[in-house]
């Protein structure tokens, strides 16, 4: 049974009206329970302090809906106006508690987000009886540091039609409607469609259209510029979960979603895609894309962000630990991918990007920086891969004047030699902006990028290393420059003409 009624908009008003004037925003709740973002939240359940009764209106909200706490009536009508609560209730989100009728509990989760007021499924029992297990198409929350990732990975620069896929309560187009002209979120379920088709309203966005279907199959004959997805990717035989159980190695509503892209993704388009994928032998995850793309894969420049990886055997070994499954099933699990010649799980972020003109296609892996999304960093790569590649490139990068990035450090391997005098053999660089990227490289790397100042060019920089020995005359210069653009495309060096984008404020904090 879904729980939410799509009501009167004058209900949905009184909820929403009373919700904010309670203040009853994502800051003011994180700093009233002690938490950094909303995405830090901790219920009562799990361990967070407690006073004895509610002391306002705002508590009264966290206690019913973010903690799923029994509140008795007398305790809500204190704080909460009659007209609120008869919206409250008309729209399903209060009732009366299972165990008392003195007591009100919510029916759902309610919270906000960046996306603005979100409902979902409850995640706990508010009367603490054993309670019924999820139904198989129940609504996820969107507080979860996973969803976090997911938000943060996308680009927030307007655009004409944005559209989210396997969409839950709908979070990443109701954040949208804030910057693009028309959205729509997409869900197989009933459930889900219901529940965003609820938030919509409850939030008052009239340029976002919630759908029911498969997929692209209910916005077939559209196109769009920007296509988002955080679809069901942990590996299952059973499939128990819609939100969460994707097929056998996880990847079926990836895969789909990837094969499809070409019909519905417009030139100069993108598509984000956060999810769990495997490396298979000669196979990395970002050349796979490809493959999944077709034959327009030339169109598209791919972009693989990683936040961790781990061999599958551990992962099941951990699943197994945690009671998610058994210790009977490790085996199981192992000869698939051993069958599917599977070397990791890869956790990220996919990027797709469908060029506006004809020009060399990109293809990147890196991992991600500071923070927990990209910030723009996408932005950048891509503009920086492509004119790296172009024919004409050469001459561009020996006038350009590089600077050594404040967020790199060097790390130098210093040997003795036959004359015991000490010398470097290998240098290693970090940085972590605009992504985490290591690059081991010779001495005469952590000599360049020592003098890169961004006042002498790297034809500059050249001449004075062949005048001193350090590149002989047989080394061509091209290869000087492939050090110089690979320290540049992991962003141990800077170029003004490719500018990095500012460092990110941790979504949910603001």
């Amino acid at each position: 049974m879904i729980p939410i009624h799509l009501g009167t908009p004058q209900q949905f008003r009184a909820v929403r009206d009373f919700l904010l004037a309670a203040g009853f925003t994502a800051p003011a709740i994180a700093e009233r329970v002690g938490a950094t973002t909303i995405y830090d939240f901790r219920s009562l359940r799990e361990g967070r302090p407690q006073d004895a009764a509610p002391r306002d209106r705002l508590d009264v909200l966290i206690r019913l809906f973010m903690d799923a706490e029994m509140v008795e009536w007398e305790a809500v009508r204190a704080h909460v106006p009659a007209p609120a609560v008869d919206a409250f209730t008309a729209l399903g989100l209060l009732t009366n508690a299972p165990s008392s009728a003195a007591h009100a509990c919510a029916r759902v989760l309610l919270y906000p987000t960046e996306g603005g007021l979100v409902v979902s499924d409850l995640n706990a029992d508010p009367d603490r009886s054993v309670a019924e297990p999820s139904p198989p198409d129940v609504v996820y929350p969107a507080i979860t540091h996973n969803t976090r990732q997911f938000l943060a990975s996308q680009s927030t620069a307007p655009c004409e039609h944005f559209l989210e896929l396997c969409s839950g309560t709908g979070v990443a187009a109701l954040r949208a409607a804030r910057f693009a002209r028309r959205a729509w979120a997409v869900d197989i379920t009933e459930r889900s469609t219901v529940f965003a088709e609820f938030n919509v309203r409850l939030n008052d966005l009239p340029n976002v259209t919630v759908l029911q279907g498969d997929l692209y199959e209910p916005v077939r004959g559209e196109t769009f510029d920007r296509i988002v997805i955080h679809p069901p990717y942990v590996p299952s035989r059973d499939n128990l979960y819609v939100f969460r159980d994707g097929g056998e190695d996880g990847e079926a509503i990836t895969r789909r979603a990837i094969t499809e892209l070409p019909g519905f993704l417009r030139p100069g388009g993108r598509f984000y895609c956060t999810c769990l994928a495997t490396d298979r032998k000669d196979a990395p995850l970002e050349r796979r894309v490809r493959d999944m793309l077709g034959a327009t894969e030339r169109e598209f420049d791919v972009l693989l962000v990683t936040t961790g990886d781990i061999d599958p055997l551990t992962y099941y070994a951990k699943k197994a630990a945690s009671r998610r499954g058994t210790f009977a099933e490790i085996g199981d699990w192992y000869d698939l991918f051993q069958r599917l010649q599977v070397l990791q799980l890869v956790h990220g972020t996919l990027v797709i990007e469908r060029h506006r003109q004809a020009k060399v296609a990109v293809t990147a892996r890196r991992q991600v920086g500071v923070g927990v999304g990209l910030a723009g960093a996408e932005d950048w790569l891509f503009a920086w891969e492509s004119a790296a590649a172009s024919a004409d490139f050469a001459g561009r990068l020996l006038a350009a004047r590089p600077w050594a990035s404040d967020r790199a450090e060097i790390n130098v391997v210093l040997r003795a030699g036959d004359d015991r005098a000490w010398a470097p053999v290998k240098g290693t660089a970090r940085t972590d902006w605009p992504f985490g990227m290591v690059v081991e490289g010779p001495p005469i790397m952590v000599a360049l990028v020592g003098r890169c100042d961004g006042r002498t060019s790297v034809a500059e920089h050249l001449a004075s290393f062949r005048q001193s020995g350090a590149v002989p005359p047989e080394v061509p210069d091209e290869q000087f420059l492939g050090l110089v653009k690979v320290l540049v495309s992991a962003g141990i060096l800077g170029l003004d003409e490719f500018p990095w984008p500012p460092l990110p404020i941790a979504p949910g904090s603001a």
